[in-house]
Order: structure tokens, then sequence, then C-alpha cells
């Protein structure tokens, strides 16, 4: 038997026992509607985009057409999800565009053309949350927007463009203290797990500040998709150090069977 192969036997026999697997995906009669609508000050005419991603129906992309500057959507989730509403489809970053959280029930948006990132929703005590994450990062986002627009440009210098990109890294460091910050005051918050998933998603959570953070949610932010999510990582981490201790614990003899 190779040391691959062994190491597998044992590493599969023990995450078994310790590491039960968890289903990710949930009922879908748990589905609740929510009916969203909103008003753009200064805006008449155009669309209106909605994005949202759930774990049964995956990505949904919708879209109304203003009118008078009102709009409507209504569609299903099975728990605070995040979404993306915006007045540009094709912008993934700036004032044309915001992040909401949708909830079952009637949620209502009041919003301003030239500074629609700041608009404010009721309905929803995630979305409470997360405005007031928005505001403590409002300056750092509109600077890092500005910095971006100038980063892309095609007359950059190159020498200014190195000074740019140290300062969007900056401005990154700050956004992230932020949602850092958050996350350690606001343990029990579908934010504080939907912000850890995000950053497990990209690796930059590792796990011991993560296992204790997981232990302090409650019961339905750890059901929530983000929650079982951190808890796939989780696992898949402990896996990993599993395989390394295995690999200093196996006799040498053992291993070169």
């Amino acid at each position: 038997m190779k040391k691959p192969l062994l190491l597998f036997l044992f590493t599969l026999s023990l995450t078994a026992a310790l590491f039960p697997l968890t289903a990710l995906s949930n009922d879908s009669s748990n589905y609740k509607q929510f009916y969203l609508t909103g008003k753009v000050t200064g805006l008449r005419k155009g669309n209106i985009y909605l994005r949202y991603t759930t774990e049964d129906f995956g990505t949904v992309w919708d879209s109304c057409v203003l009118r008078n500057g009102s709009f409507h959507f209504n569609g299903k989730v099975n728990e605070p999800t995040m979404a993306e509403i915006s007045l540009d489809r094709e912008m993934p970053f700036g004032p044309d565009r915001a992040e909401i959280f949708l909830e079952e029930g009637n949620l209502n948006i009041k919003a301003i053309k030239n500074s629609f990132n700041t608009l404010q929703m009721n309905g929803t005590l995630s979305q409470m949350d997360y405005e007031r994450l928005s505001l403590t990062k409002r300056k750092v986002l509109e600077e890092l927007f500005e910095v971006q627009k100038k980063l892309n440009g095609t007359n950059t210098a190159a020498a200014e463009k190195e000074s740019l990109e140290k300062r969007a890294l900056l401005l990154y460091k700050e956004k992230a203290k932020a949602d850092s910050l958050f996350i350690v005051q606001n343990p029990g918050s579908f934010v504080t797990a939907y912000l850890i998933k995000w950053n497990m998603d990209v690796e930059q959570f590792s796990l011991y500040p993560v296992d204790d953070l997981y232990n302090q949610m409650p019961a339905a932010v750890k059901m929530s998709s983000y929650g079982k999510k951190i808890l796939w990582h989780m696992n898949k981490v402990k896996k990993y150090l599993l395989t390394i201790w295995l690999q200093n614990l196996v006799p040498k003899q053992l291993m070169e069977i």
C-alpha cells in the first residue's frame, strides 16, 4: 500500500467520525414571499435591477421599469438573503449600486438618484444591521470607488498608478477593519455570518477565530446557508490539519508499507 492511500484511509475513517456531513440544501417549502417596493427621487424613467442567490434556486436576476421613480419586486427567500440592487446592471461597484438584505414580508426602499448607494430600506432587521455597518465604511468606499476609476483610466501615468494601488490597499484594509469590528461585536447577526462566509470563500479567515465566532452564533444563523457554508469551510480546514497531523503521527515504517 502506498503512502497517499494509507494516509487517505486514516483520514477518511477519522473525519467520518469527527466531521459528519451536513446537508447544504433546505426544503423549498420553507421559502416565503417578499414584496419590495421603492421610489428613486430625481429619476422618473429607466430600469432597476435586482440580483440575489438562494440555496435551492440559484441566482435570480429580476428587473423592473421605473414609473415616476417607483418600482416593485416580489420573490421568495428562506432566510435573510444578501441581494444587489442597481440602476445599471453592468456596474459592479459605485454610487448606482447598493447591497440589501431581503427577508419575508413587506420591504420598502427610499433612494436618491445621484446617491443610490446610500438608500434606506425598512422591513428587515438584517438590513438595519447592514446599514449600520455600511455607515462606518461609507467614506472609505466612496474614496475607493474614485481610486478604482482612476486606476482603470487609460490616461493614468505609471507613477500615479503605483501610488493609487498603495492607496487602494490601505482603503481595503480600512474596510476590513470595519467588517472585523462588526463581526466581533455582533456574533448573532446574519450579516456577521454573511461576512465570515464571504471571507472564507476567498480564504481570508483562519480556522481558530472562526471556530469561536461560529460557536457564539444562535441556532437560526448556524442553520442558514451562510452558517452551513462556514461549517463546511471549517471542516475542510480541520481535515487538512488532520492530514498534516497524521503525516507526523503514523510511524515511518508503516507509511512505507
